[in-house]
Order: structure tokens, then C-alpha cells, then sequence
């Protein structure tokens, strides 16, 4: 680590960097543990459609502040209006994709109702943002957080209050996880042999849809609303490429998704850049790697 790095973290101004190292690791590890789910069940599209609903959510939090006269505002409200929009964007999802999984293709349905309800998320939030944010502005005194942060993410905005939610959240999710384990591997394996086994598969989907919002709902702080549905996809198509077995490739996942974190935060400290878009390139770096080194096996082996 050099000494760029070691001045931002351990220097007089380190406490503005820690809570943000800590949530974006909490959150690594966890999406890291989702991830290979995201990539065999190819819901790296609705993950997107959750994470701009979340920026819906956003503008509703400006709309409720000022229709309240500036009587409601502050972390809390933007916390739970962000945590019920993004996991009712999760569960209209799944309910959308079970449709596309037992074969319709009526207008409106599957993909294309998925992209509605994005773009439909992403616009409400812009104008909801337009119309408010001077209003509230004038109401409570603060300004609310720029489009950049907003889209990208900013760790420096990241509270120590804020960052052992994340932990503990990402320690529920992950705990859940692995309470429904065994029923969550068959329907991601095998959905018509998990069905035929008595396992509610309709049921399973919905809860693997609310762990994933509740993951990109903690990823928009540090990665953004643009990048937040990244760190779910990368780390698994990157581990599935290393190994077939699920056990070998779920922690591969969650120890690649690990190393993106530190080589993007490292980067963006030594370069003065945005942690978030480093942490996805250094996550797209690993995934490319991934998919060089079974090429360089099997010409070692043909040599």
C-alpha cells in the first residue's frame, strides 16, 4: 500500500474514509455470496431495475420533505423510503420474471415490463429531484446530495452510523442466506426438480429477489445508482469461469468480489478518483482475468 493510501486512511482526515471502507466490504462479501446466484439465474437485469427504482426512492424522500414544510427529513426517513421502494421494485420483479419463466410473452410482460419499471424508476427520480430540491433546500438549509454522488456513490458520505447498519443488514442477509440455503441451490440449480421435491419455488424467488434489493438498496451508498447492480453481477461471472463446483464458486465469488474492493480503493486513493467506479472497473478487471486464465491452462496443457 503506499503512502497515498496510508495518508488518506491512517492521516488526520482517515475518520471521513473508514465507515466507507467498512460498508463497501460488508456489502463486497455479502454480493459476493449472492453474486453466483445473479449470474446462473441471469438477473443482472432486474438487479438494475431495483437499484433505479432506488433512485425513485430518492426523489421521494424530496417530495415527502417538502409536501411536510421540512418536518420530515434526515438519514432516517431517506433510509426507509429507499429500503420500501427498492424492495417493492424487488418483489414486482420477481413476480415479472416468474412469468417469464413459465414462457409468456404477452406485451408488457417479462423483459420488457422489467425495463419499464427501470427506466420508469430512473425518470421519477430525476423529475421528483428537479421539482424538490430547491424547495427543500429553502425549507431545512441543506442541500440535497448532488447527481454525482448520487449516481457514483461517495464513501466519503458514509457515516460511522451508516456503516454498522451495513454490517449488521449484510450479517442478516447473509444469515438468511444460509438458513434457506439448501432450498435456494435447488431452485437455482433445478427449478422444476425443486419443484417436484415440495420446495414453494415462487416463494424462494421472491426471497432471493428482497435479499438482492436489500443489497443493491446498501451498494447504492458506495457504488451509486448507475453502478450498484455491478457488484452483484461481476463477482460470480468471474468465479463461475475458475470452477463448476457451487461451494468452490460461491466463496471464489465472495473472495473476488473482496479483492475488487481493495484494488479499486487503493486505486482511487493513489489517483484522487470516485471509490465507486474504480471498485466496478477493478471488479470488470477481475472478471477479464477470469476469463484469460482457463485460455492459458488449456494451452499449457496442449504444450
Amino acid at each position: 500500500m503506499s503512502l497515498n493510501t496510508l495518508d488518506y486512511l491512517f492521516g488526520p482526515s482517515g475518520w471521513l474514509y473508514w465507515p466507507g471502507v467498512v460498508a463497501a466490504m460488508a456489502v463486497a462479501l455479502t454480493a459476493g455470496l449472492l453474486s453466483p446466484l445473479v449470474v446462473h439465474r441471469k438477473l443482472s437485469f432486474v438487479g438494475q431495475g431495483v437499484s433505479h427504482a432506488g433512485f425513485a426512492g430518492l426523489g421521494l424522500v424530496l417530495l415527502v420533505t417538502w409536501l411536510s414544510g421540512g418536518a420530515m427529513h434526515g438519514p432516517g426517513l431517506t433510509a426507509v423510503v429507499l429500503l420500501v421502494t427498492s424492495l417493492a421494485a424487488g418483489a414486482l420483479m420477481a413476480r415479472l420474471s416468474q412469468h417469464t419463466t413459465r414462457g409468456s410473452r404477452q406485451a408488457g410482460g417479462g423483459d420488457t415490463a422489467i425495463g419499464v419499471v427501470m427506466v420508469a424508476g430512473m425518470a421519477i427520480g430525476f423529475v421528483l429531484t428537479r421539482l424538490a430540491a430547491e424547495p427543500v433546500t429553502r425549507l431545512t438549509g441543506q442541500r440535497p446530495p448532488d447527481l454525482e454522488s448520487v449516481l457514483f456513490g461517495s464513501v466519503v458520505a458514509v457515516s460511522w452510523l451508516d456503516a454498522w447498519v451495513t454490517v449488521v443488514v449484510c450479517t442478516l442477509v447473509a444469515t438468511v442466506t444460509w438458513w434457506y440455503r439448501r432450498r435456494i441451490v435447488l431452485w437455482a440449480v433445478d427449478e422444476e426438480g425443486a419443484r417436484a421435491l415440495g420446495v414453494r419455488t415462487s416463494h424462494v424467488q421472491l426471497l432471493v429477489m428482497l435479499l438482492l434489493s436489500v443489497v443493491v438498496v446498501l451498494a447504492v451508498r458506495v457504488a451509486g445508482v448507475v453502478l450498484a447492480a455491478a457488484v452483484l453481477v461481476l463477482p460470480g461471472a468471474a468465479a463461475v469461469r475458475l470452477s463448476h463446483r457451487y461451494a468452490a464458486v460461491v466463496i471464489t465469488s465472495v473472495a473476488l468480489s473482496a479483492i475488487a474492493v481493495i484494488v479499486g480503493g487503493v486505486s482511487a486513493f493513489e489517483l484522487d478518483l470516485p471509490p465507486g467506479p474504480m471498485i466496478v472497473l477493478a471488479g470488470v478487471l477481475v472478471w477479464m482475468l477470469a476469463c484469460i486464465q482457463p485460455r492459458l491452462v488449456k494451452q499449457q496443457v496442449a504444450s
